[in-house]
């Protein structure tokens, strides 16, 4: 029960005696006048105002303009159509929802034909958004109700039709909707028979088109550009088939307005097709607009579409890809982004990289900054078909993403993984690449002599990371021996104005701590020496 309560009135005591406190006798007269009098001012008060008297507002006199806001608010709020429930709580009520038109313009179909055409009745002729939340078996009905409303329809949402359903939507609903700016439609895709789709979106007038999702469906010829987009999701279109993806980006080309774009494939196979062709015609595509990218797919679609678009400095690119290492080279960052990074004006904002090399997971990162307000840059996670242990692909992975963001001004770096992979020339050749790096945090499990023995200054005075102030080896495995190879890497360091300022060390568990003798050696050498 919904009530408008009105301003609440100071409390008068019920009884003239609860004035009497510490009063003596001869103060009861005056009490009891100055009780009553307080009592009959606030009667007066509620005979002045009839709604306040009563205590609050009935729900059948609030203001229609009221109701139809608090109905679309529990509309929204809703979980499916329980908002309906405000129909039954008096006639008002009823007597405003029904003819208010917006609060019929969201309609989920799959509650079947009926429904569909009693809201399409009592939204009169505002545009409305036709969603379906789940599969609809028996689409035929429906689409009989929409084929009259179609000059309405603003948005249409089928998440799973079959292939017969999805072609007779499009074109006996979809093909003369002229309001259209919103449309879901998508076809699952057969396991295990990775075929490009069997039809594409009618050619139309797709000027008024701001959001697209299509699952197994081509987008439509060169005559019909959806060249007001704003968001395009698209999966399974190209299935491992380079014409396929070639016509992709043709389409993209008209697609100026573009802010965020996903693409993902689930056939695991690499392009099929003459390769040569299309890098003799391969082109650049601009997508300035743009702020999120996502890919997932095969590495082999990844790179082809990396290569063709060139996008804003603030554009945030997320990656999953699928590969074999066993037939491609070890620089997989290099080998998946390729000119990718090294045209793209937000690798010149990248400060902080992130490697992490173990097992089943191979993840990269690219941040703006360090710390907890930083901003993704990329985000790319590589997966091995057939599956297989990654590990020892960590030295490449920390050549290969130094190569690629050496031009940037990274100052911090996250590198996990088994230590015992990365030689020391596998850690000089990387940090030379980054000689603004700040802060480094290495970790995982293995020895880190490597990576001291990469920091340390040469004699003749040829330095490495001069900016390094802090470094983090967390879960690495540290005896006497590998401390005095630290010992002697941090004494250069610091005999070459090079000095630590904060060093942290965590021994992997179960092994030997160092002695009390080596940790106090260590607090020496740098600033401030944290040692667990």
């Amino acid at each position: 029960m919904l009530a408008l309560l009105g301003p609440t009135f100071p409390a008068s005591p019920s009884l003239p005696s609860q004035h009497l406190t510490s009063w003596g006798y001869e103060d009861v007269a005056p009490a009891l006048c100055l009780a009553y009098g307080a009592e009959r001012q606030e009667k007066h008060a509620w005979r002045s105002h009839p709604r306040l008297a009563e205590g609050c507002v009935p729900i059948e006199r609030i203001p229609t303009e009221l109701l139809v806001h608090i109905f679309l608010i529990v509309r929204d709020a809703a979980r499916a159509l329980s908002w309906l429930k405000i129909t039954h709580v008096c006639r008002h009520w009823r007597t405003v929802a029904l003819a208010t038109p917006l609060l019929w313009t969201s309609i989920p179909a799959e509650k079947g034909p009926s429904f569909l055409s009693a809201c399409l009745k009592r939204s009169n002729d505002v545009l409305v958004d036709v969603i379906s939340h789940r599969c609809v078996l028996a689409v035929d009905p429906l689409l009989d109700v929409l084929h009259s409303h179609t000059r309405r329809l603003r948005t249409l949402s089928f998440p799973a039709l079959s292939h017969d359903a999805a072609k007779k939507l499009l074109v006996d609903v979809v093909t003369p909707a002229p309001s259209l700016e919103h449309l879901v439609v998508q076809v699952p895709t057969p396991s295990h028979n990775y075929t490009p789709p069997q039809f594409a979106l009618p050619d139309r007038d797709w000027s008024r088109l701001r959001s697209l999702r299509l699952n197994n469906i081509a987008l439509p010829g060169h005559v019909s550009p959806v060249s007001s987009l704003t968001s395009l999701n698209l999966s399974d279109v190209i299935v491992g088939d380079r014409a396929a993806l070639n016509s992709l980006l043709d389409s993209l080309a008209g697609c100026v307005q573009l802010v965020h774009l996903t693409i993902s494939d689930s056939c695991p196979s690499p392009l099929k097709g003459d390769e040569r062709e299309e890098i003799s015609k391969r082109r650049t595509i601009p997508l300035r607009t743009l702020h999120t990218l996502k890919l997932s797919a095969h590495a082999s679609v990844v790179s082809e579409v990396l290569s063709s678009v060139s996008v804003s400095p603030l554009t945030t690119t997320e990656i999953k890809c699928v590969l074999d290492p066993r037939q491609t080279s070890h620089n997989l960052v290099s080998a998946i982004l390729r000119s990718h990074s090294t045209d793209l004006e937000s690798s010149a904002r990248a400060h902080s990289l992130y490697l992490f090399v173990a097992s089943n997971i191979f993840r990269v990162r690219a941040f703006d900054a360090g710390g907890s307000s930083s901003a993704k840059l990329l985000d790319m996670d590589i997966e091995c078909n057939p599956p297989m242990d990654m590990s020892y692909l960590l030295p490449d992975a920390l050549r290969d993403l130094t190569h690629v963001f050496s031009a940037s001004p990274v100052t911090d770096m996250q590198v996990f993984g088994d230590q015992r992979f990365i030689s020391p020339e596998d850690w000089r050749v990387a940090l030379t690449r980054l000689p603004a790096l700040k802060t480094l945090e290495v970790g995982s499990r293995g020895r880190v002599d490597s990576l001291f023995q990469a920091l340390s200054f040469s004699d003749v005075g040829l330095s490495i990371c001069p900016h390094l102030k802090k470094m983090c080896a967390g879960g690495i495995d540290a005896d006497e021996a590998a401390a005095d190879i630290m010992l002697s890497c941090l004494d250069r360091r610091a005999a070459h104005d090079a000095r630590l300022d904060v060093l942290v060390m965590r021994s992997r568990a179960g092994r030997e701590p160092l002695s009390a003798c080596t940790v106090q050696s260590m607090s020496t050498v740098v600033g401030a020496f944290d040692y667990r």
